[in-house]
């Protein structure tokens, strides 16, 4: 996690797992109406256009556009806070704020994106943009 503390970072992977499972939990267990599995897919497909953007912007040099990033996320938090407002609780809503609101610090996006980043968060970028790659190769994302 950019602030370097373990605990932070390990509660965002916590709520990234707990926000996935809960809402594959629901669809799983039919919870969703047929609009809302329609959402699902469409939040889905935002979900990939995202991933798809940032391999894009690691891969091909001077294309990073922070304010593109920052518009998709924060639509994807609207589309997940909207799809599961009527299933979920408060707790989970925030739960999903938290990980927006990390994933949408400019500061984070310009230290992952920029050319004068840490040589570290280069290296680390680079093997991540590689899992995502093949998370999207393999149709997991």
């Amino acid at each position: 996690m950019q602030s370097g503390n373990k605990k932070d970072a390990e509660k965002l992977v916590k709520n990234v797992i707990k926000i996935t499972v809960k809402i594959g939990l629901l669809e799983r267990s039919d919870k969703f109406s047929c609009a809302e599995r329609n959402h699902l897919l469409q939040t889905q497909r935002h979900l990939r256009t995202i991933a798809m953007t940032m391999i894009s912007f690691h891969q091909v040099e001077h294309t990073y556009d922070r304010n593109f990033l920052l518009n998709y996320v924060t639509k994807l938090r609207e589309d997940l806070r909207d799809l599961v407002r009527p299933h979920l609780t408060d707790k989970s809503l925030s739960r999903i704020d938290q990980v927006t609101d990390y994933f949408s610090d400019p500061k984070f996006l310009d230290a992952l994106y920029l050319p004068d980043r840490n040589p570290e968060v280069a290296e680390q970028m680079a093997k991540l943009m590689d899992m995502l790659n093949n998370c999207m190769e393999e149709g997991v994302i």
